[in-house]
């Protein structure tokens, strides 16, 4: 099907789309609304006690256990904790020697008041020219993407937003891009997939590095933990990745990994990755830039990848 034939509002930027692909079967969802709801109407039921603005200062650990957690204006003892921070996870657990594989990737969003409905998204879109979504949430667009390694900082610079109000308004000018509000986010992103794990510490549980898949990985990993915490067998099964043997290896109390395998003849890794890390008789490798290690990157098309980019994996 031609891309500006479907219905979803793409006529009135026919002449910019080369083509596209539909998935009429795709479905959009308001994750805050999801959150909020699940909160209030099941979670508070069974007897969830939120504590809103309370900061974790510490853990309490002794002989090997967690015994509580330290926050601003109490001490909570419990049998078990888990650890959900995304991106500052590892933050809180560097000083337990727990090196957690989780990066913070920043990400950018951009929501839009629906001023004509007749020239806006109906389903979602992928624009992959400015690797940015653009999705329909109500009398609301929603545009976001792009990816930008910054360790901790969470503003959104004005070329990024010009950006993300370009790549929907170029296409949907139904908006009132007047009235639009933005903001940033650190997606916590790890080598090869979620951290949904026991640690070291008896009684502390990891449930992190969700990267793009939150929402959608949310409801499992949920489940995987409380059957973790609860000593049964989880159900679904977790995939075993090299960050959850890394934080399970033999000195640990699980799998063996060998050391990480770095080479100075690539690219270096920016911490906490590694280039290369053998477990067993599997080697990981992380993906590489195309670049010789000048700065320069030598970036040819989507399609062909560049030799910088192989000779470095």
């Amino acid at each position: 099907m031609a891309a500006a034939s479907a219905p979803n509002g793409l006529a009135h930027g026919r002449d910019k789309i080369i083509g596209g692909l539909l998935t009429p079967k795709d479905e959009t969802g308001d994750c805050f609304k999801f959150t909020n709801a699940l909160a209030k109407k099941r979670a508070e039921q069974l007897g969830l006690r939120f504590s809103e603005g309370t900061e974790v200062k510490r853990l309490d650990v002794d002989d090997g256990r967690v015994r509580g957690v330290v926050a601003n204006w109490e001490r909570l003892a419990a049998d078990a904790f888990v650890v959900a921070l995304g991106s500052y996870s590892p933050l809180l657990l560097k000083r337990y020697d727990i090196k957690l594989p989780v990066y913070p990737v920043k990400v950018y969003s951009l929501t839009i008041p629906i001023a004509d409905a007749s020239r806006a998204p109906e389903p979602t879109i992928m624009n992959e020219t400015y690797k940015i979504a653009i999705t329909r949430l109500g009398d609301r667009i929603r545009v976001g993407g792009m990816a930008e390694i910054s360790d901790y900082t969470n503003d959104l610079g004005e070329a990024r937003r010009r950006t993300l109000e370009h790549s929907v308004m170029d296409l949907f000018p139904g908006g009132d891009a007047r009235k639009a509000t933005s903001w940033s986010s650190l997606r916590p992103m790890t080598p090869d997939g979620t951290v949904s794990s026991p640690t070291t510490i008896a009684g502390l549980f990891l449930n992190t590095g969700h990267g793009t898949f939150g929402w959608t990985m949310s409801s499992g990993s949920g489940r995987v933990i409380a059957d973790l915490v609860s000593g049964r067998k989880p159900a679904p099964t977790p995939p075993t990745s090299p960050s959850a043997l890394h934080l399970n290896n033999p000195d640990r109390g699980g799998s063996k990994i060998d050391q990480t395998r770095p080479t100075s003849d690539a690219l270096g890794a920016v911490d906490p990755y590694s280039q290369a890390v053998k477990i067993g008789e599997l080697l990981f490798v992380s993906g590489q830039l195309p670049s010789s290690g000048d700065g320069e990157f030598n970036l040819v098309n989507a399609v062909d990848p560049p030799e910088e980019n192989l000779k470095n994996l």
